[in-house]
């Protein structure tokens, strides 16, 4: 979004400020970290994505659920910052269809309190080819996401009249991912995972007055599973350049507990998570992540929490 800082210029008190909104949170299109999972894991998702807040990342990694999850996530961003006012909101839901496809619809949304704002609705769907490959010991699956985007920046009477806002100050517009999931030959390769995504492959236009045209972004993940560890590693591309990520989580108690830490070019991170069967079918779970940026001065950091219901 190359007239994102100039728009927000106009809108933000002092440039410091400006750094902090797009350098630390970049925005819902952008930031990968949504849930307290993702962002304990350093935002390392794809070849993992194994929960409901697997379908704004690699649904396709989530055919492999046993059971309806919903995850209800908030996120505050750059605390300690005095003209900040950031948050992030998650609801995703992953409904199993069978035992090789699974279905996901979700809501997102990042805010700059009396600023900015961007939306995003999802609805996901993955299938599994393993059904087609009854020979194959390993698993491949396919995925595609369609995304409903808005952006609207809050009007004041210092930007009613500036040409940027003559068209208003919101602007919406459709885009398509797509996914690829792999377990391969889990015999040969045991606790190997991969996963590709392609976000927004279609370049929608984003832009208020003049074309704004989101760029596709490829993002290439790797899982290694040993005992009771995972350790994911994603790299991705948006406009050429590279921000790679990882993490590490330890799952103890039958993974009632876990620990995690990771890490990306902007930002280090830490968190945990607790669950608990409250009956068979029903199960409820608690996450939480601290990150603290690595370029921003003077914040305490960003916090993430997720509440999370299995049945």
């Amino acid at each position: 979004m190359k007239n994102l800082m100039k728009i927000i210029i106009k809108l933000l008190p002092s440039f410091a400020t400006v750094l902090a909104l797009t350098a630390g949170a970049q925005g819902a299109f952008v930031d990968p970290t949504w849930s307290a999972r993702v962002a304990g894991l350093g935002g390392a998702y794809t070849a993992l994505s194994d929960d409901a807040a697997g379908i704004f990342y690699n649904p396709a990694g989530g055919v492999g659920m046993m059971r309806k999850e919903i995850l209800l996530s908030y996120s505050k961003l750059l605390t300690g910052l005095e003209t900040v006012n950031i948050s992030l909101g998650q609801v995703a839901y992953a409904h199993p269809i069978g035992k090789h496809s699974v279905l996901g619809i979700g809501w997102g949304r990042f805010q700059a309190v009396d600023l900015y704002r961007e939306d995003t609705v999802l609805v996901s769907y993955a299938q599994s080819l393993k059904p087609l490959f009854a020979s194959y010991s390993g698993d491949l699956s396919l995925g595609i996401s369609a995304k409903f985007l808005t952006r609207s920046f809050t009007m004041t009477d210092r930007t009613s009249n500036d040409p940027v806002f003559s068209g208003g100050g919101r602007k919406s517009a459709a885009a398509i991912d797509l996914h690829v999931f792999s377990v391969p030959e889990p015999v040969l390769l045991p606790g190997l995972s991969l996963g590709l995504t392609a976000r927004s492959v279609n370049s929608p236009n984003i832009g208020l007055q003049a074309d704004e045209n989101l760029p596709m972004e490829i993002v290439g993940g790797i899982l290694y599973r040993w005992n009771n560890f995972a350790f994911p590693i994603d790299v991705a591309s948006r406009k050429g350049k590279l921000n790679p990520s990882f993490g590490a989580e330890m799952n103890l108690m039958n993974g009632a507990m876990s620990f995690r830490m990771g890490s990306d070019i902007n930002q280090i991170s830490t968190g945990l998570g607790i669950s608990h069967d409250l009956t068979q079918n029903f199960k409820i779970a608690f996450e939480y992540a601290f990150l603290m940026p690595l370029t921003v001065e003077g914040t305490t950091g960003s916090h993430r929490a997720t509440f999370g219901i299995k049945f």
